[in-house]
């Protein structure tokens, strides 16, 4: 996809850091997409691409720098060890404190990130261009890669003059619109909370990124920061319950949140919260819960309205599949084998979902390996072409390269 700009457009973060470790050791980079969509966070996680090789990240945010900043004194408080009480004053130059330690250390690779290009004055252009060319006051500098970032918005592109040849041809411009999966990965690889990550799971992309609708000047933007710092803020607060979730976004939701992401925070916190009082094992699994002709109750008796949240329920189901199977009793899935192909027999790609998990969970764990063999050979045990869901098993089968 093309920009208006003349951008690439990239959806996929594989897709994406793939074309920066082609592209980067040639060009300087310029990563353009909304505030808080997690360009920096990106940038950070270069460093651990072998390809690169990478030694050090320097980031240069450029909000409101004109050219005289590349060339003041600046008071600097070096912490040595991390260690708060070993400090000392020093006043070094910035094009002469990262710059120069960069041709200092030749054997060293760096990376340096100019952060907020577009909110930089206009009179850091001819500067820039020897930067964007990796040459630090005229020296070339092989060891440096430069990569750029400014938020798409009409404000901010007004700033910057997209023509000019002399820009353009010294960088590459990419688009970055992270996708819903790119996120939930993120969180689940770097232990997000559980509830967090169940509650927005079915959000759309633009209610976990929203920008530009909010109608309030206090009333906040909904950004990847903000799910981080709700994070930090439950996991000090041990948040580990639906209800009590529900009840902090209740309280404290515009410290993060746009009203439209908020409420379908909180409405997600509240379906979950009554899925929670359900047991799946017995409601769903053993008594078929999910047939068209059986009610679901929760723990105090009720019946509850399963036409609402029937996509939820079958993630959760296959969620407590996972969990029971791989935690609890690692017998669970296979004895209980011929109820759950029943839960799952007019929904095949969530049957698929669940066994891809299964194999995906065996990674790097022997237990889980063991159980993950056990559970494939069952399957290519019980295939039937025949029949609805052995056509869906011998789907699995062939998605999942399972062979006898």
């Amino acid at each position: 996809m093309i920009g208006k700009f003349g951008q690439i457009i990239i959806n996929d973060k594989k897709t994406l850091l793939k074309e920066i470790s082609t592209m980067l050791p040639y060009t300087t980079i310029h990563l353009i997409g909304p505030s808080g969509s997690g360009k920096t966070s990106l940038v950070e996680s270069l460093i651990n691409i072998k390809e690169l090789e990478i030694d050090e990240l320097k980031i240069v945010r450029l909000q409101g720098v004109s050219s005289e900043d590349f060339r003041l004194p600046v008071v600097k408080t070096i912490k040595k060890n991390f260690s708060f009480e070993e400090e000392r004053k020093v006043v070094e130059l910035i094009n002469m404190g990262i710059f120069q330690e960069i041709l200092d250390n030749p054997d060293k690779k760096y990376l340096v990130f100019f952060d907020e290009l577009l909110r930089a004055e206009a009179s850091i252009t001819p500067l820039l261009f020897g930067l964007l060319e990796r040459r630090i006051n005229g020296i070339k500098a092989p060891n440096m890669l430069v990569m750029c970032s400014s938020n798409y918005g009409d404000e901010y592109i007004s700033n910057f003059d997209f023509s000019d040849s002399a820009l353009r041809r010294r960088q590459i411009f990419i688009e970055y619109k992270p996708s819903k999966d790119d996120i939930l990965d993120f969180m689940k690889e770097n232990r997000y909370n559980d509830i967090l990550i169940s509650a927005i799971s079915d959000m759309k992309i633009e209610e976990i990124i929203s920008h530009g609708d909010t109608s309030l000047e206090l009333e906040q933007d909904t950004q990847l920061g903000s799910w981080s710092l709700l994070n930090d803020r439950w996991k000090k607060l041990k948040i580990e319950t639906f209800k009590a979730g529900r009840l902090d976004i209740s309280k404290y939701g515009e410290y993060f949140f746009s009203s439209k992401t908020k409420k379908k925070f909180l409405n997600n916190l509240t379906l979950l919260e009554q899925l929670d009082d359900i047991d799946v094992h017995n409601q769903i699994i053993v008594n078929k819960g999910l047939e068209n002709d059986k009610d679901i109750l929760n723990q105090q008796g009720e019946v509850i309205n399963k036409a609402i949240m029937l996509t939820e329920l079958k993630i959760r189901t296959k969620k407590f599949i996972i969990n029971q199977t791989l935690n609890k009793d690692e017998n669970y899935f296979l004895d209980y084998f011929d109820d759950i192909l029943q839960v799952f027999k007019n929904d095949t790609l969530l049957f698929i979902i669940l066994i891809e998990e299964f194999k995906e969970r065996a990674k790097g764990n022997n237990k889980n390996k063991s159980i993950w063999r056990r559970i494939a050979v069952k399957i290519l045990k019980e295939i039937s072409e025949t029949s609805e869901l052995g056509k869906s098993l011998y789907k699995v089968t062939d998605l999942l390269n399972l062979k006898v």
